[in-house]
């Protein structure tokens, strides 16, 4: 086995300093090799996307560009549909024969967790790793999730790093009080967007108007 390889799918419309500190934590904290940036082609449960996928992957390639720890795929916008996270980790598998997967993905997304495809499935391919807030700690109210999530538990980044995929982890990371919602919000009211998302990815969106003229 080799080091695990974290798995960080999402819109990223646009990508931003929050998306690059949790999946530095989670390099830390899981003891990862990197982080795999995965941004969906069309995403399953939100509305439309403002920039399309060619934009929203170029933007990632530009925050990502000096850091050996980060990579990007494709992978999802070269399959040209809706993005199921299973479909993705089973053609990641047959990459990644020798390593550990982890997919990483926040609580509030854990909680919706067994309204994904096929996700009692998922583990068989992946390790998870939630990510929570510190002092944020929501009663998981569905049993089924809480048996999942007490069955796989493990506390020792040791255990991902053993087995190729089953377990799950746990990591508290800053509350970075940014999202691309936001970023979205004060490009639509004129306002700067300075230290929120490196700078390579503001002069792109300059450039390009990526979001004038957003209603939302």
């Amino acid at each position: 086995m080799t080091k695990p390889v974290g798995i960080l799918g999402g819109s990223f419309d646009p990508i931003h300093y929050g998306h690059l500190r949790l999946a530095k934590e989670c390099i830390d904290q899981a003891g990862l090799d990197k982080v795999l940036f995965i941004p969906v082609n069309s995403p399953v449960h939100r509305s439309p996307l403002v920039a399309n996928p060619d934009q929203r992957f170029e933007m990632l390639s530009l925050a990502i560009d000096n850091s050996s720890q980060f990579e990007i795929s494709d992978s999802e916008i070269k399959r040209g549909s809706v993005s199921y996270t299973i479909d993705t980790l089973r053609t990641l598998r047959k990459s990644y024969i020798d390593s550990p997967l982890c997919l990483i993905m926040g609580m509030d997304a854990f909680l919706a967790f067994d309204s994904w495809k096929e996700w009692e499935k998922i583990p068989e391919y992946a390790h998870l790793i939630i990510t929570n807030r510190p002092n944020y700690n929501p009663k998981i109210k569905k049993l089924i999730l809480e048996k999942f999530l007490n069955s796989r538990l493990c506390k020792d980044k040791g255990e991902l790093a053993n087995q190729a995929f089953g377990k799950i982890m746990m990591i508290e990371i800053p509350n970075l009080d940014i999202s691309s919602s936001s970023i979205r919000e004060l490009l639509r009211r004129g306002r700067y967007i300075d230290y929120l998302l490196p700078d390579p990815v503001i002069d792109y969106i300059t450039t390009n108007k990526i979001y004038a003229g957003i209603n939302k």
